[in-house]
């Protein structure tokens, strides 16, 4: 037999495809580079945030009531409690009045309906306006100025939650000279509560009289100096159902 010796073009050819046969059998099997990755899992969805609930939102109250948005208390139930106490001023309702009101502040009320003086002092009023207020808690404050033919004056309370119901008490205020002519101008009101006035000091015993220093002027004049001095309050208005 004899061989044709192959020429380099043929040897090219033929380790060329050896080495091609040797990658497809090395190659694993299995593998689809065309298959579709897996998609990436969706971001979770937040919630959206619950609306905020504006306390001064439908709230139930008479016409000739005011709450400026400026006074806005931080629960919807203080701003109803607040607002059902100046309705029940504004109207004279003073069943209304006796709920809101602590066991105290009812004592007096009862006192004010049987002289008539919650009838009169409730007749004209034109205006009751919101001009300070606070809340912390279940404790809180407010100042009312109720505005009538006559002018406008400001009365304060306390408020407590009590078994998820406020009730109100009077509170003296510091400034009790509480009087102008239209209830806007109390606005901005400071709730500071006024500090009872104490008793000034005894003064110092006097001497003995002499004998020939008993005439009835000079006694007199000692009676005057000797007598003690006297408590001084706050003028002005106060709250009516504020009790003592």
């Amino acid at each position: 037999m004899t061989y044709q010796k192959r020429n380099p073009a043929q040897a090219a050819r033929t380790a060329v495809l050896f080495l091609s046969a040797a990658v497809i059998l090395m190659t694993p099997t299995g593998c689809n580079d065309s298959e579709p990755q897996q998609a990436a899992a969706p971001a979770p969805v937040m919630p959206a945030p619950a609306p905020r609930i504006d306390p001064l939102d439908n709230l139930d109250m008479d016409p000739r009531v005011q709450f400026p948005e400026s006074r806005t208390p931080q629960t919807k139930a203080f701003a109803q409690a607040v607002a059902t106490l100046a309705t029940a001023i504004a109207t004279g309702d003073s069943d209304q009045m006796d709920a809101m009101l602590d066991p105290s502040a009812r004592a007096v009320l009862e006192k004010l309906r049987a002289s008539g003086s919650w009838s009169e002092q409730t007749a004209g009023v034109e205006t009751v306006r919101v001009v300070a207020i606070e809340e912390t808690e279940d404790v809180g404050k407010v100042a009312l100025a109720i505005q009538d033919p006559a002018g406008a004056y400001a009365l304060a309370w306390d408020a407590k939650n009590v078994g998820d119901q406020w009730l109100f008490t009077g509170l003296k205020l510091a400034e009790d000279n509480l009087i102008a002519s239209r209830a806007s101008e109390f606005d901005g009101l400071t709730l500071s509560e006024a500090s009872l006035p104490e008793l000034l000091p005894e003064p110092p015993p006097l001497p003995a009289a002499d004998a020939d220093d008993r005439s009835p002027n000079k006694k007199r004049a000692k009676k005057r100096s000797g007598s003690k001095r006297q408590r001084t309050g706050v003028p002005g208005r106060r709250n009516p159902l504020r009790p003592g």
